[in-house]
């Protein structure tokens, strides 16, 4: 019985490549006996090296993603996630309704709210730049985050279980830019199987 590689690493490379030889040969050596454990090596390989080919190629749509990205999240954590967070005092407020009593805790309350906004403007950057840039995206506010990390531990009194815990979070919050995002440009593209014929027997 013939071989296939797994459905998702064929779609994650078709996102971020245009090189069509590539997943043939992918698909040619699985068949050959290869095991889904060397396909996905091989596409963590892959992924990275193409997007970083498509950023250098189009490097003015690379800068505009970010700038996007950037300008999406700074006013949404200026402007709306506070006010979201403050909503059942200003509900109150304002006499429309005194939700408090049954109003979740305001540190909740921010986290899923970020998380949608995250998932939003990584959704945005997904579907106007592309997948590689969607990627270049998600390293950056990456590099941030590790930026303010090492800035912490050096300048603030922390533990083991405060390090994971904050570590933790944090990658919870931004994995919604990388989920939405890809999802947002795979409708901007049409990439996937569909693009290489390979959505017969793909397993």
């Amino acid at each position: 019985m013939k071989r296939h590689p797994p459905r998702m690493a064929v779609r994650l490379l078709g996102y971020v490549t245009s090189d069509e030889a590539l997943v043939g040969d992918l698909v040619e050596e699985v068949a050959r006996g290869r095991s889904a454990w060397w396909c996905w090596r091989q596409v963590a390989a892959a992924v990275p090296a193409g997007a970083w080919r498509d950023i250098c190629r189009h490097s003015a749509l690379a800068f505009r993603a970010l700038l996007v990205g950037w300008v999406l999240l700074g006013v949404a954590f200026a402007f709306v996630v506070p006010r979201f967070r403050e909503l059942d005092e200003w509900l109150f407020v304002t006499g429309l309704a005194d939700v408090r009593a049954w109003w979740p805790a305001h540190h909740a309350v921010w986290f899923v709210v970020s998380a949608l906004t995250f998932a939003k403007v990584g959704w945005a950057v997904g579907r106007f730049h592309g997948p590689s840039m969607v990627l270049l995206f998600f390293a950056s506010v990456q590099a941030l985050d590790a930026s303010r990390l090492v800035w912490l531990m050096a300048t603030t009194p922390w533990n083991a279980a405060d390090l994971v815990a904050g570590v933790g979070a944090a990658a919870a919050l931004r994995l919604p830019i990388l989920v939405s995002g890809l999802w947002g440009a795979r409708r901007r593209t049409g990439r996937g199987n569909d693009r290489f014929g390979l959505n017969e027997g793909v397993a």
